[in-house]
């Protein structure tokens, strides 16, 4: 259970990354940097999202958080700044300052539990303005001294002390009122809002300490000390310290691991009405002093991407997505993004974590979601089987009385996440208002669209898959056997109904029977499910790798490149959903990628991926939420409204590099085992510093060698390189499955290895392999079951 008096800090608001804010229960209190200008008024919040150095960071106890941003100081650099739209636009913009036009500002900031301590250090000489606030709702000024601040909500105190050239704040109780004392110099006093005017320059830092805590008391507060020397030696230290132990990676996914972890760190919210930590799948969307938002399947990828170096995040975030759906899943007041990938990826991130606490208490929130698909809505239809054929179709459970009809089927479109998918929609009109494809209607009664999709249904049951094994392991043993008879009744049902005879693989079919001759990435996700035989596989493979349909430089193009609907989205360049490339298909097209089996197309599909994303990371510090099909990103293209778009630092984003991270070492899709290596990498590759089971580990790939150390765990080295799946760590044996094409020598090492200790390859016992913690053993070319005893 929480303590009422637990304190959190960090980043709260949607645009807080200027500042660093505190809170205790729904009571949130921070600062931020503005930069004040008479033509652009008091400016932070997106302004400083859009100028974000690319070498931000956040350690995982926040031992040490740094943003570093840029200010435009001279005329020039303010109108390069404001001539661009910033509001209402959804685009990936750059500003390319030239020099002397901005000066870099950076923050620095550390928390022990108990107190926030930091600094603001410039590059050049300006003056800013600290602002002191409420983050959620407004705050309660007690005092405002040119050396410290208080501020109280309800019966919580922010305590702030600061050390640097500042003047004495002004007060009011809105930005305008702030903005006409600022610069037109008349009085105000408010009782909301503070502003300190601080001059900031190379050899004048701010530095402050700020703390919370709960009492009534009105008349003083006992102000955190605020010395500089001490604060320089903590934060330098703590850098040094966080970027070394931060998780990396080299080869070819060099920078991806820290990729990763800067933006789990960015996505970091407070939510003060559920009074949980979680990560947000972006900050630009919404306006000041807004939680962040939660966009059902997102915040399930981004618990994900969080749990491999910062497990405590990582869990965090996903019981608070899940308590989102406590009350129910088929509701019209949750998000409406129930992509089925939602129980794969939460058995995944249970699995990184290790947590069977975790599992047990959110468990049957996610046999809920999985039970509700095929459920009675109340009227004795079920929730998403319109047409009674036994698979799912995509539906809105808005109210049919109460919500107009246009809005109902762009509900019922969001539902998979793929929102203007041509095997649904004719693309968006005015508002972003999806629009029916021809010969799919919206049908009135079920309330879903006329048409089976592939892409649920493989879902589907490849969840039940994956759940069931979880099942076992935590001991539920009834729904176990269910979700295994749930998990062949879909696949038959999928077998039946949706393999199309004239293409050679599962598609999308209407209610009339005809099948969608639209092919849409989905058509590869029938191999997550173990439903395509052999014809089936070459058949997709040969799809897959056909440049004219799916591969090429950017991966995967949610439409094939040789389909009439590939790039007639809303800019004719493939935007939004109809060409584009979108990190969740795409991860979710490499896992089905590994389920086939193919190491050598894995290894190839994922260097192109990691590259696809860490370019314009290494360039600009931007994680797009989705990417171009043909070519590069355009940052001179504006999207203004809800005209689609390209968010420049969608958290999920982060899930691309993971399709190269995964080649060195991840969670299998069923089972409770890993895999890890593949020879098929062709440049040695290395992930170091994450954490799995909450073991942290160390990992090499590549044509020479396999090698995995777990800290504390076992050891295992192989040369040259092999493939390992299905590793599991039993209680008294390890068992796995070797691949490779050439003979191997293989070491491994563990506590529990003895020198009785016996090697069993495909069940026959191997003499001679070792003795004490470490044996060895050779093997031949193939596919060798391997159990050590």
């Amino acid at each position: 259970m929480k303590s009422k008096n637990q304190i959190y800090a960090g980043a709260f608001e949607r645009l807080g990354v200027g500042g660093v804010s505190m809170a205790m229960g729904s009571q949130a209190m921070g600062i931020r940097l503005l930069y004040p200008h008479v033509a652009l008024g008091l400016f932070d919040g997106r302004e400083v999202l859009f100028s974000l150095d690319k070498t931000f960071m956040e350690a995982p106890d926040l031992s040490y958080v740094r943003y570093a941003w840029r200010v435009p100081v001279t005329a020039s650099g303010i109108k390069r700044f404001g001539w661009q739209p910033r509001y209402s636009t959804n685009s990936p913009i750059i500003y390319p300052y030239k020099t002397g036009e901005a000066i870099r500002v950076v923050l620095e900031w550390s928390f022990d539990g108990k107190t926030v301590i930091g600094r603001y250090t410039s590059e050049g000489q300006t003056v800013m303005g600290l602002l002191v606030n409420g983050c959620f709702a407004p705050a309660v000024i007690l005092e405002a001294q040119t050396d410290k601040c208080r501020i109280k909500q309800n019966g919580v105190q922010l305590s702030l002390s600061f050390r640097g050239k500042t003047k004495r704040p002004y007060c009011a109780d809105s930005y305008k009122e702030l903005e006409r004392s600022w610069f037109n110099g008349l009085p105000v006093n408010g009782k909301t809002l503070a502003i300190v005017p601080v001059e900031l320059a190379p050899d004048f830092p701010l530095y402050f300490a700020m703390g919370v805590a709960s009492t009534h008391r009105t008349d003083t507060a006992c102000y955190p000390i605020c010395r500089p020397e001490n604060i320089d030696r903590q934060l330098d230290n703590a850098g040094v310290a966080y970027h070394r132990s931060r998780m990396r990676s080299k080869g070819f996914c060099k920078g991806a691991a820290e990729a990763v972890a800067s933006l789990a760190g960015y996505s970091r919210h407070y939510d003060p009405k559920r009074q949980r930590i979680m990560t947000a799948v972006n900050r630009t969307w919404g306006g000041m002093n807004q939680a962040g938002g939660a966009f059902g399947w997102d915040n399930f990828f981004t618990s994900y991407i969080a749990a491999w170096e910062n497990p405590g995040l990582g869990a965090a975030s996903l019981e608070h997505i899940l308590s989102i759906y406590k009350k129910g899943w088929m509701r019209s007041d949750v998000p409406p993004q129930r992509n089925l990938i939602i129980p794969i990826l939460y058995c995944r991130t249970v699995s990184v974590l290790g947590d069977q606490a975790l599992a047990r208490r959110t468990w049957p929130i996610m046999m809920n979601f999985i039970r509700s698909w095929f459920s009675d809505r109340g009227d004795g239809m079920p929730w998403r089987d319109g047409n009674g054929d036994g698979l799912i179709e995509s539906g809105s459970c808005m109210d049919i009385r109460k919500d107009t009809f246009g809005h109902m089927i762009s509900n019922a479109m969001d539902e998979t996440g793929y929102d203007d998918l041509p095997v649904y929609s004719a693309g968006f009109v005015d508002g972003r208002r999806g629009q029916l494809a021809n010969d799919v209607e919206f049908d009135r009664k079920s309330q879903t669209l006329t048409i089976t999709l592939i892409c649920q249904n493989s879902l589907y049951c490849a969840a039940c898959r994956i759940m069931a094994d979880m099942a076992a392991a935590l001991g539920k043993t009834d729904d176990e056997r269910w979700l295994r008879r749930e998990a062949q009744r879909i696949r038959n049902r999928i077998l039946k109904r949706l393999y199309c005879p004239e293409s050679g693989i599962f598609q999308d079919r209407r209610w009339d029977g005809s099948f969608s001759r639209v092919k849409a990435m989905t058509v590869f996700y029938p191999l997550l499910a173990g439903i395509a035989d052999d014809q089936v596989k070459a058949n997709l493979k040969r799809m897959l790798l056909d440049p004219r349909q799916f591969w090429g430089d950017n991966l995967i193009p949610t439409v094939s490149r040789d389909d009439p609907a590939y790039c007639d989205g809303l800019d004719y360049n493939g935007n939004y959903w109809r060409g584009n490339c979108w990190p969740p298909t795409t991860y979710i097209v490499y896992l089905a990628i590994k389920e086939a089996g193919w190491d050598d197309i894995a290894a190839e599909y994922a260097r192109r991926v990691c590259g696809q994303f860490l370019e314009d990371w290494n360039r600009h510090g931007h994680a797009y939420e989705n990417y171009p099909a043909e070519g590069k990103v355009d940052h001179t293209y504006f999207y203004p409204g809800n005209w689609g778009g390209r968010e420049i630092r969608y958290v999920w984003s982060a899930i691309m590099p993971f399709c190269a991270l995964e080649e060195i070492f991840g969670p299998e899709m069923v089972g409770s085992g890993v895999r890890f290596g593949n020879p098929w990498v062709l440049q040695p590759s290395a992930w170091k510093g994450f954490y799995y089971a909450g073991k942290r580990i160390e990992a090499e790939i590549g044509k020479q060698r396999t090698w995995v150390k777990v800290n504390g765990g076992w050891e295992f080295l192989s040369r040259p390189g092999v493939v390992v799946r299905d590793f599991v760590q039993k209680e008294n044996c390890f068992c796995f499955t070797i691949k490779t094409t050439r003979s191997a020598c293989i070491e491994f090492m563990a506590p529990r290895i003895t020198s009785r200790s016996v090697v069993a390859i495909n069940r026959v016992p191997v003499s001679n392999v070792g003795s004490g913690r470490k044996i060895a053993f050779k093997i031949s070319s193939g596919s060798h079951i391997v159990e050590i005893k």
